[in-house]
Formats: structure tokens, C-alpha cells, sequence
């Protein structure tokens, strides 16, 4: 049984079991579902909206006598830009009720804003950024987004309104990793050259500009201070740089091709 963070008995998420079994997505593996937004939380919004409405309606009738247009600003755009806002987060809330993120064996299936999207490991391109906000130079919360895309060009983002994220964000990098190494290693093998960003590899080595470096010599991937993806070079200070992590498509992947290149 997978993991499952939250109810998940929306109108849409009752279809994800069918939907996986018709694209063939394996065993289910873990769903995360966002945490709904307490009742209470909800009534009180009501509250705060109706007073805040009271007291423009009140303004705008004392100063009618006094100055018409200010009060038809009080009464008439204020409220309903008021009105509208708290429409609009109540369809995003709304639209949140029926929302998860669930993991397959072959793939993954996201509900959310009223969609149901599908795609699939070995067919998937990812892109990490994991970034910090900062407040009065400290560091206080951590930013996850994933974004995929298919080979068809279909493009999805997910991001941290999923529970867990650092855990979610993993398990999609590796199961892209395991759906298509074996391929990968199997094209490099036949004579191909394969592209990863910056990095251009093939069965002899790998090279970033006008640097190449045999497989010899390659201690393994990492990370740059200025946040680039880097091969570790033996011997060689500057080692070989690609581009932002956050830009660089299927990262575990291509750690994972390296490791096992370089052997």
C-alpha cells in the first residue's frame, strides 16, 4: 500500500485509479493530498469580509451629503473588488478539496484546478528548483517546485501545496532515473551522443564548451557555489560546468549516468 498523506474522495481523484489502469501506470506507489483549510478558518473570512463591507457601506452614507463621488468610491468599487477577491480564493479553495498527487509504478497522475494530468516516468523530462526566502538576511522557509514535461510537449509545474515535497520531489527524480538509465547507458553504448544541458556525453567521455574530459578522470556531479551543475574532475581544479541546477533537465538521471560511466 502506498503512502497517503490526506483524505482523498474528490469528484476527480475517484477517476485516478481507472485513469492509471488505462495508461498502463503499474502498481500505485504514494498520493499526497493537500491539507484543507480548517472550517473555522473559513467562517472567520466570512466575518472579516461582511464587516469590512459594513464599515465601507456605513462610510460611504455618512459622507454622501458631503462629498457624493467619495461616497459612491466607498459603496460601489471598493466592495466589489472586496467581493470579487473573496470569490476567486474561495474557487482556489475550492478547486484544492479536490486535488493529489499520486504516484504509480510507471508514472504519476495530478489533480488539481479541476484537471487530471498524466505522464509518464520513462517518457518524462523533470526540472528541480528548490530555492530559500530569506527575511532580514535569514533564511526561513524552503520553496519546492518540480516542473515536467513530456515528449510530447505537454508541460506541468507542481509545486509545494503537495504535503512532504522534499520527499514527493525525490521519488519522481528517482523514478525517472530508473525508467530511463538502462536506456540511456544502452544509446551512449550503440555510438550516440546525448545532450544534457550544457554537458554533451558519450561512451568516452563528456564535455562542456570547449573542455573534454575521459570518463577516467571524472570524480562525480555536483553543485557550484554559484549553483551550477559541476563535474568533478580529477586533477582539475575547475572540474566542468553546466548549467543551474534549477534549469538542468533530469539531474538524477545524469548523476546516475555519471556514476556509472566512470567506473
Amino acid at each position: 500500500m502506498g503512502h497517503i498523506t490526506g483524505p482523498d474522495d474528490g469528484p476527480l481523484s475517484k477517476h485516478v485509479p481507472e485513469t492509471a489502469a488505462r495508461h498502463h501506470l503499474g502498481g500505485h506507489r504514494a498520493t499526497y493530498v493537500p491539507t484543507p483549510l480548517p472550517p473555522i478558518f473559513q467562517r472567520s473570512e466570512v466575518v472579516v469580509v461582511s464587516i469590512i463591507l459594513a464599515i465601507m457601506v456605513s462610510a460611504g452614507v455618512a459622507l454622501a451629503p458631503m462629498s457624493p463621488p467619495l461616497a459612491a468610491f466607498c459603496t460601489v468599487p471598493i466592495p466589489l473588488l472586496l467581493i470579487h477577491r473573496f470569490q476567486r480564493e474561495s474557487r482556489v479553495r475550492r478547486s484544492r478539496t479536490d486535488a493529489g498527487l499520486h504516484l504509480y509504478e510507471h508514472g504519476l497522475v495530478v489533480v488539481e484546478h479541476g484537471e487530471l494530468r498524466v505522464l509518464r516516468w520513462d517518457a518524462m523530462t523533470v526540472y528541480q528548483n528548490i530555492g530559500r526566502y530569506h527575511t532580514f538576511g535569514r533564511s526561513n522557509r524552503i520553496k519546492h517546485a518540480y516542473t515536467l514535461r513530456d515528449h510530447g510537449g505537454q508541460w506541468l509545474t507542481i509545486r509545494e501545496g503537495f504535503p512532504h515535497p522534499e520527499e514527493w520531489g525525490r521519488r519522481i527524480q528517482q523514478a525517472v532515473a530508473d525508467a530511463q538509465l538502462t536506456g540511456t547507458v544502452a544509446a551512449l553504448r550503440s555510438g550516440e551522443t546525448l545532450t544534457f544541458g550544457r554537458f554533451r556525453v558519450d561512451r568516452t567521455g563528456v564535455e562542456a564548451g570547449r573542455k573534454r574530459v575521459p570518463w577516467s578522470q571524472v570524480e562525480g556531479v555536483g553543485a557550484s557555489r554559484q549553483g551550477l551543475v559541476r563535474i568533478e574532475v580529477a586533477g582539475k581544479g575547475a572540474g566542468l560546468s553546466g548549467d543551474p541546477v534549477r534549469m538542468f533537465p533530469n539531474l538524477q538521471l545524469f548523476t546516475s549516468l555519471v556514476e556509472q560511466l566512470r567506473r
